[in-house]
């Protein structure tokens, strides 16, 4: 089993299914975008190789009870949910607590989230921990794996996970009150396979440029999307328009982390930076998007980024 609560990641699922718990080894990455399910993955397979049943996590023996009240000894989360990383104060506690000695699996798992926000300086202490395992597993969650130091990552093995497609998001999202199924299906659209983005725009809505750009970077694929979309823009203000390409340029550069079509993603992400160096020329918000428009039906000719 051991993912019950990771929604999608289907090819995850079976690469674990067989997997002896004493093979997965001491040091794992889970990495992919915010909001796709890293610390819930992380928690199912601690979950998994600290319980005693057959069927892991089986829910029912007394690793997996505890591990449901939060009271399991041998499993402890570093970091603040999705916000912070570690301190290095936490790493150096880390790994005084990793010669504490475990409970009933005889092992401890330690998961460490936003592995990859942490400075140099933490990371080097978190490579002492990672080299003197001492019965510990140790699970890094990072949005980017190569924001880790080389030597961090040498140590570990990698497994990426995936964005949700739009239909799980929207079937998630309909469980909860009070939304219409357009309300969900449009946040959904927004929220490049994150769940937790998809939950925050339905719960408090999207501001201008940020919806543009979701709008912009969602619609590529389809030549009068995407022209509605440039459209769209062009009716915000100055200062929108310039954090419109900001947040677009950081949508981009997420969609290049699963998109195969990286070398057309890049020539627009390089484009949006030069309109933002020509927005001190003051060209009018409608020329700048209006060019936006031409110049993707230019670069892919009616077949803007085709998804893989």
């Amino acid at each position: 089993m051991f993912f019950p609560s990771l929604l999608g990641n289907e090819r995850l699922k079976r690469m674990f299914a067989d997997m002896p718990p004493d093979k997965v080894g001491s040091a794992i990455i889970f990495a992919g975008a915010d909001g796709t399910g890293k610390v819930t993955a992380a928690t199912d397979l601690a979950a998994a190789l600290l319980c005693t049943g057959a069927d892991r996590p089986c829910g029912s023996c007394p690793s997996c009870r505890r591990m449901k009240a939060g009271t399991n000894s041998d499993f402890e989360l570093f970091g603040e949910g999705l916000e912070k990383a570690p301190t290095i104060d936490q790493v150096r506690e880390m790994r005084s607590r990793s010669f504490v000695r475990s409970g009933d699996a005889g092992f401890k798992v330690f998961v460490i989230a936003n592995a990859d926000r942490l400075n140099p300086q933490s990371q080097n202490a978190l490579l002492k921990v990672l080299e003197e395992p001492l019965n510990t597993v140790f699970i890094l969650t990072c949005a980017n794996v190569m924001d880790l130091l080389q030597t961090v990552r040498s140590r570990c093995t990698v497994y990426n996970i995936e964005p949700l497609d739009q239909d799980t998001i929207v079937r998630e999202l309909s469980r909860l009150e009070g939304y219409t199924r357009q309300q969900c299906t449009e946040a959904a659209a927004m929220a490049q396979g994150s769940l937790e983005k998809a939950r925050d725009i339905l719960a408090n809505g999207q501001s201008a440029h940020e919806k543009a750009a979701l709008q912009f970077c969602s619609a590529l694929g389809n030549e009068l999307a995407v022209f509605k979309a440039a459209n769209a823009a062009g009716a915000l203000s100055r200062e929108d328009y310039m954090l419109f390409c900001i947040a677009l340029c950081r949508h981009l550069s997420d969609k290049m982390k699963t998109d195969s079509n990286t070398a057309m993603l890049i020539e627009l992400y390089d484009y949006i930076q030069n309109q933002m160096n020509t927005m001190t020329q003051n060209p009018s918000v409608s020329a700048l998007s209006g060019a936006l428009a031409a110049f993707c039906g230019d670069l892919y000719g009616g077949n803007i980024c085709p998804k893989s």
